[in-house]
């Protein structure tokens, strides 16, 4: 990944900083980024099942965005590591300014969101946004979403130290 992207990660994620709760809890900071940002942030479960794209990958995840909120879709079956991550790469898409990919959302999706719409009418709605994220896109929020998680393990992990080596082991860190 190029030095440029990894700075862009590094910035988003220092604005983020104070948002971080301790103890570490993404849907915490998904409620605390979306008080700063005014505007709704909503995670949602979805069975994305064995719907395949044209690559013929399953997703995991999915932001979509309305006139009045952000939706953010991970898989219901996701282990709760997995689901932070889908979560946590979602979200860059969101904070680093991308341009949705609504195009690929699954058939069942696509009809719970618009059920007075033909799917394909609906698909050819959406997909106007964007046909797909570039590869360089996909990268950089993947590694935000990795960075992230890791960076609230630290969080959850540390612990107040207790005595003189305590304070000097975390103070290393």
């Amino acid at each position: 990944m190029p030095a440029t992207a990894r700075r862009r990660i590094q910035a988003v994620l220092t604005q983020l900083q104070p948002l971080i709760p301790t103890p570490w809890d993404i849907t915490v900071l998904v409620d605390r980024i979306a008080q700063q940002r005014r505007r709704p942030v909503t995670l949602q479960s979805w069975d994305f099942g064995t719907w395949t794209q044209r690559d013929s990958s399953r997703p995991t995840g999915l932001w979509i965005p309305s006139a009045r909120a952000d939706w953010i879709f991970y898989s219901d079956t996701a282990t709760a590591i997995s689901r932070e991550q889908t979560i946590g790469h979602e979200l860059g898409h969101l904070l680093l300014g991308h341009t949705p990919r609504l195009g690929d959302a699954p058939p069942e999706l696509l009809t719970a969101l618009t059920p007075a719409l033909p799917q394909d009418l609906a698909r050819d709605m959406l997909a106007m946004a964007r046909t797909g994220y570039e590869k360089q896109d996909e990268a950089l929020v993947e590694e935000f979403g990795t960075t992230l998680i890791r960076f609230g393990a630290t969080l959850q992990t540390r612990q107040e130290p207790q005595d003189e080596l305590g304070r000097l082991t975390d103070s290393l860190r």
